[in-house]
């Protein structure tokens, strides 16, 4: 069995190595000859069942959007081809007992996340505003993220009550974009271009919104941890995050990967969030879900009692 994480990440050429181990390429021509060296592509070929790490991304590397020139390949090896969703680590990410927090909580006393938005505002150096909407994002800097449409989608909505944080490193030019925009907005914006775990917990305990506008996403842990969190997530309708995010009740989620798309559905957060009693149901919503990886687990084991009992 393999488990495909991210299909585009498929290890460069290995044609050395292969050599060097005595071991022979594929030459299969139902994969193109570039493949015929490349770690993944030869463990797919090997693989006696695909796991792609989400339902819908299963379907995705299937087209040629998504399937990075083995589509055609996967299509004939469909049958083979299970996604089985990701799970979360519920002890570690437990606003309940997370010490990270100014104020633990739960379900039942959300109340406490109040205490959170305050220490997070005033730890990046934000105007402590109760009532003012804190839009977040954590991760990568990258393209696939959409951190770029991220930031052109709060410029078409700057008339509208928002703060923003982003947490992350990695491209450069994106980041550069994240603080000249923070220049533009500096009440309203944050670009803390680092890694940092514990102000990740932070925003997630604290932030009202949680933006992840990917253009693709296999399976993504980020929306999972901020509705547990009680942070309410904004999705484009890809991979995982349309697998876990169900819209107008735990989240909102949009389209087409466009800031266009993405300042629509954060207007219709924001109109939400504007009712208080509204916007806890959406929290609640969330915090409810079951993202262990209980049922994640119990999914691989029936499929690998279905690989190694006789047919």
């Amino acid at each position: 069995m393999l488990t495909v994480h991210n299909l585009p990440f498929m290890g460069g050429d290995g044609a050395d190595v292969l050599a060097a181990y005595g071991l022979e390429p594929i030459h299969d021509d139902a994969l193109p000859s570039w493949a015929w060296t490349q770690p993944l592509p030869l463990g797919l070929h090997s693989a006696d069942a695909i796991v792609p790490v989400s339902p819908t991304y299963a379907r995705e590397i299937l087209t040629p959007e998504f399937g990075c020139g083995l589509e055609t390949y996967l299509r004939g090896r469909a049958n083979a081809i299970t996604g089985i969703l990701n799970g979360l680590d519920v002890n570690s990410w437990d606003p309940a007992v997370d010490r990270a927090l100014a104020m633990t909580f739960t379900v039942e006393s959300l109340s406490g996340r109040e205490a959170n938005k305050e220490a997070l505002q005033k730890q990046v150096g934000l105007p402590v505003e109760p009532r003012l909407p804190v839009v977040a994002m954590i991760g990568r800097v990258d393209p696939q993220k959409g951190v770029d449409i991220s930031l052109a989608a709060l410029s078409l909505i700057a008339e509208q009550p928002w703060q923003f944080i982003l947490l992350g490193t990695g491209d450069k030019a994106i980041e550069e974009a994240a603080l000249n925009l923070q220049t533009v907005f500096p009440d309203r914006i944050r670009a803390v271009t680092r890694f940092d775990s514990t102000l990740g917990r932070v925003i997630y305990g604290g932030a009202d919104l949680f933006l992840m506008p990917s253009r693709y996403e296999p399976c993504g842990l980020a929306q999972m941890i901020a509705m547990h969190y009680g942070c309410v997530p904004v999705v484009r309708t890809t991979g995982g995050l349309k697998d876990t995010v169900q819209e107008g009740k735990t989240g909102f989620l949009f389209d087409k990967a466009l800031p266009e798309s993405l300042a629509e559905a954060l207007t219709r957060a924001l109109s939400v969030y504007a009712n208080p009693e509204k916007w806890r149901r959406f929290q609640r919503n969330g915090m409810k879900e079951d993202f262990s990886w209980t049922k994640s687990a119990r999914q691989y084991a029936i499929l690998y009692r279905s690989l190694i009992t006789p047919s």
